[in-house]
């Protein structure tokens, strides 16, 4: 059986992956925006909606801990109710690091003024 502790720290678990995604995202705008270049989707989404990423632990988180404090629900329902918060984490922490990491190797550093580096 899973406990509300375990439940907890998964949310938690959660939280950090979302905030670091974001915070990584904010390096991302930083870099793009000072150097005048399209910032990628899902960076833009991360740095403009980033926090709406937090309702996903807390509707899970919630909604855990009511099927928890339900006597008549079966426990396998339960565990499943965790298994799905543990595969929301694994799904946050890769769309995170597609968001963050992905931009840096498609970035088309080239010359500016059309290819030339004649200042002109």
């Amino acid at each position: 059986m899973v406990s509300i502790r375990n439940i907890v720290v998964l949310a938690v678990m959660q939280v950090g992956v979302i905030v670091a995604g974001v915070l990584g995202a904010g390096i991302c705008y930083k870099v793009w925006t000072t150097d005048n270049l399209v910032l990628p989707l899902p960076v833009s989404m991360l740095c403009h909606y980033g926090v709406l990423w937090l309702l996903l632990p807390l509707a899970w988180g919630a909604g855990t801990v009511i099927l928890q404090l339900r006597p008549k629900i079966a426990d396998d329902v339960k565990v499943l109710a965790f298994l799905f918060g543990v595969l929301i984490l694994i799904g946050l922490a890769l769309f995170m690091i597609y968001a963050d990491v992905m931009p840096w190797f498609h970035v088309q550093w080239g010359l500016g003024n059309n290819g030339t580096d004649d200042g002109q």
